[in-house]
């Protein structure tokens, strides 16, 4: 729901997000979605991860060994 206090949602996910993990899997199916128009916002929520995470792969600048989608 939306009325959730934002302190408390940080709260519960902190400790997810330091723990959550993506497999090369995950990235090159994250690539596939930056390809495909998706937000990186949508998809760090589907990911349960940082969306900062999302534009570093967006933007070259991690994960670079991973293949672009439709490559592998």
């Amino acid at each position: 729901g939306g009325n959730m206090k934002p302190q408390h949602f940080w709260e519960g996910k902190r400790a997810k997000h330091r723990a959550a993990q993506l497999t090369e899997h995950d990235v090159y199916l994250i690539k596939g979605l930056l390809k495909e128009g998706l937000r990186p916002v949508e998809i760090a929520k589907k990911f349960d991860v940082s969306k900062h995470i999302i534009y570093r792969i967006r933007n070259g600048q991690t994960w670079l060994h991973v293949p672009e989608y439709g490559e592998a």
